[in-house]
């Protein structure tokens, strides 16, 4: 691919060299640069790739892309952009050839919930007959692969490369989960996400190398609702109108609230031998009774999202009961069989 290529879109300044140059890759770890790779030159709170740059260029990148003023050999080109972070999000979507555009994309945000709402939406998925792939705090998977990732959300670059590679290998469902850190440095910008769900805000990631204020915290949350088409929000949260005061998406709703498009109606737990969950009765946008294989009021609020997500996907309400009285995740309220005297629970919390 050619470097005018990858650039498209993107509003930079050449400082030097030619844009005529094959890319052969993209590195944002000097480390890891390969002959013909692009060097992007990302500033952080503990390090500065502008400072490897030397580095870089003696393992093989043909062109560095920076955003202060820097002295580069005369034979390597060098760009300039306003902000290195957020456009490595597009300069990767360019690369990879928009990887999402071929992929139906549900983004997760909010305090807790993330995960196991992301495994219920795809175990749902999968006993509906969809191939799908999941990005988020337990790794990446998809067809019986597992990458394990040290961020919730990866960096803006893996995001595109694994999502590629699904698209590759068939997969048509991705579920991400997106956190407030990066939406705040713009790992998924340039991404418009089908369909966007908000599970709920509380105080948390508050502090050095994260959020300045809850303000910020809140704003964060909701700027994914600015790039999805619908969004799927817990009407009961007291941040529900800072999701959706600026978003630009279908609004649907889930909760107790009257006023919600699927409301919980009621719930019941169920215990029996190694078995610990939830009767959850729906109204409104559907009106069933849904057994869910973990206990708690919080997974009536995850499953009620999921079911939202996917009967507007499209999913036969069978996969949907079928999928969540066995769905499971480890380590999130996880039941153990130890005894028939007594319950044993994991739970990473």
């Amino acid at each position: 691919m050619k470097l005018k290529e990858v650039l498209h879109g993107i509003d930079y300044e050449i400082i030097q060299g030619s844009l005529d140059i094959n890319i052969n890759g993209i590195c944002y770890d000097s480390r890891k640069v390969s002959d013909g790779d692009i060097f992007v030159c990302l500033t952080g709170a503990l390090s500065d790739g502008h400072a490897y740059i030397d580095m870089a260029v003696n393992k093989g990148a043909s062109v560095i892309i920076v955003q202060k003023d820097v002295a580069v050999s005369e034979n390597i080109t060098v760009i300039k952009l306003s902000d290195t972070r957020k456009y490595l999000s597009k300069l990767s979507i360019n690369f990879f050839g928009d990887p999402a555009s071929n992929l139906i994309t549900i983004g997760i945000t909010g305090t807790k919930g993330k995960t196991t709402t992301s495994w219920m939406i795809k175990n749902i998925l999968e006993e509906d007959g969809k191939k799908v792939g999941v990005i988020g705090t337990m790794g990446i998977f998809y067809n019986n692969k597992h990458y394990d990732t040290v961020n919730t959300t990866p960096e803006s670059y893996e995001i595109q490369k694994y999502l590629r590679e699904m698209v590759d290998d068939g997969v048509k469902y991705v579920i991400m989960e997106v956190s407030s850190q990066a939406l705040k440095v713009g790992r998924v910008d340039g991404m418009i996400f089908d369909y966007g769900v908000f599970t709920n805000l509380t105080q948390d990631h508050i502090g050095d190398n994260e959020h300045a204020n809850m303000e910020e915290y809140i704003y964060c949350k909701s700027l994914l609702f600015k790039q999805c088409k619908h969004g799927i929000f817990n009407i009961d949260d007291s941040h529900y109108s800072d999701m959706i005061c600026e978003c630009g998406c279908d609004i649907h709703t889930y909760g107790r609230n009257e006023k919600a498009d699927l409301i919980i109606k009621d719930i019941k737990l169920l215990r029996k031998e190694n078995f610990i969950g939830i009767n959850v009765i729906t109204f409104g946008m559907i009106n069933d009774t849904f057994l869910v294989n973990t206990p708690g009021e919080f997974s009536a609020y995850n499953s009620v999202s999921a079911i939202m997500v996917t009967n507007l996907i499209g999913c036969d309400i069978r996969s949907i009961k079928k999928a969540l009285s066995k769905v499971a995740v480890k380590g999130r309220v996880e039941i153990i069989p130890v005894s028939n005297k007594f319950s044993v629970i994991i739970d990473y919390a």
